[in-house]
């Protein structure tokens, strides 16, 4: 296991646990990587180690799978509400342990301590609430029979989950997918690993059968790419870039045409119409991770107070300054920030750019800062419309593309 968690202010001590897990979950237990290689992780904030944890490969990925394969007829034959039980015990595990968690989201890719942990558990309970609504249909259409359609589970499924919200993600991906009957694979981003291996822990903890959830960590190639075409996982869901969603779909589909559902980055245009209060529609416009809150001071992660994060990586805040950098060049208004905050640490300043064409690169990619566009865009995540006015909100959203349209307020999680 991974030395004790450290952190310089006494302040945060109710928010460091005694150990950092550092294993993968195979098969009901935490084990270290067949090779034995690590993976790094940074604390952004300080720009220093924060943990390494072991590095999952491909004959890891077949451990899993097989763990999972051999679990799938005792856990898909439980009833529905056996299993929902099940997840019930495993989120009042994770919510007595969201400090820790914070804590760990914290030190590895910025998100402060204060954001809203607890979305991941309201989650992982709707959906184990919706474990009796796992119905079938039946039809009197065709003359002398009685047609009977009912829900089967896939069988062994993958998950890999991007950085930015780990613990929500990861309860997106796992609740739906155990409490239909299946058994899952997850890979959990290498920049964000730590409080998805805490959970594994907690999974463990609350007596999940063996090879039912399976956690691991690592680079998405070579392990990535592994979950993706093994042929033994029949459904695959990922949330990341467009580029990486196009490398996930191939091995997909060359290997045994499993079902690939992609969540992929995109524009998100938010309209807010002249007849709206700005005092309450600003507020209840403010993002939900790092940049994407209250324009505030970016300081400590861990620090009381702090509504602001900081870039994941040092890769994230290179290219978030390239964009800002090519819009100055370009001749583009910046009315706010623009810049790198503190000397220390890949903070950002919330930044806002006006007079920017439809076709410029900020206004069409995703950077994960507040570069805030109405847009059209080629892949859109949701839209969100504000406006006093009932028919206009109703007329704007049904033309807004994506897959998801709020009015009055930003993205439902739980739409």
């Amino acid at each position: 296991m991974a030395p004790s968690a450290t952190n310089s202010s006494s302040a945060h001590a109710s928010f460091t646990p005694a150990k950092i897990e550092d294993r993968l979950d195979i098969n009901g237990e935490l084990v270290p990587s067949i090779s034995s290689k690590r993976v790094d992780v940074i604390n952004q904030a300080a720009e220093k180690l924060a943990a390494s944890v072991y590095e999952a490969g491909p004959e890891d990925v077949d451990l899993a799978v097989a763990a999972a394969k051999a679990a799938f007829s005792a856990w898909s034959e439980l009833d529905s509400s056996t299993r929902a039980a099940q997840l019930t015990k495993l989120s009042d595990k994770i919510e007595q342990r969201l400090h820790e968690i914070s804590y760990l989201d914290a030190i590895c890719m910025g998100r402060p301590v204060h954001n809203d942990y607890g979305i991941g558990v309201a989650v992982m309970r709707y959906f184990a609430g919706k474990a009796l609504d796992l119905g079938g249909n039946t039809s009197l259409n065709t003359a002398d029979f009685v047609n009977i359609s009912f829900r089967q589970p896939y069988g062994v499924c993958g998950a890999i989950i991007l950085w930015n919200i780990s613990t929500t993600l990861l309860a997106i991906k796992v609740a739906p997918c155990l409490v239909t009957g299946n058994t899952l694979v997850l890979e959990s981003s290498e920049k964000a690993p730590l409080s998805n291996l805490l959970i594994a822990q907690c999974a463990l903890e609350t007596g999940f059968p063996k090879g039912v959830l399976n956690i691991l960590s690592g680079y998405g190639r070579p392990y990535g790419e592994a979950i993706a075409k093994h042929m033994d996982i029949r459904n695959l869901s990922f949330t990341g870039s467009a580029a990486t969603g196009r490398a996930i779909k191939r091995p997909a589909a060359d290997s045994n045409l499993k079902n690939a559902t992609l969540k992929l980055g995109g524009k998100s245009p938010l309209i807010v119409f002249d007849d709206v209060d700005l005092a309450k529609a600003v507020p209840a416009a403010q993002w939900m991770k790092e940049a994407m809150t209250k324009i505030g001071a970016s300081t400590d992660p861990l620090a009381d107070g702090t509504l602001r994060g900081l870039q994941a990586d040092k890769l994230q805040f290179d290219r978030v300054m390239g964009y800002l950098d090519l819009a100055k060049k370009e001749g583009l208004h910046v009315e706010l920030g623009g810049g790198r905050e503190h000397a220390q640490g890949y903070f950002v300043e919330p930044t806002i750019i006006t007079g920017a064409p439809e076709d410029f690169k900020v206004v069409k990619d995703e950077v994960f800062d507040l570069a805030l566009f109405a847009n059209d865009t080629e892949y859109g995540l949701y839209s969100s419309v504000f406006t006093k006015d009932v028919s206009r909100a109703w007329r704007i959203a049904k033309k807004l593309e994506g897959p998801t349209q709020t009015v009055d307020r930003p993205q439902n999680v739980l739409a």
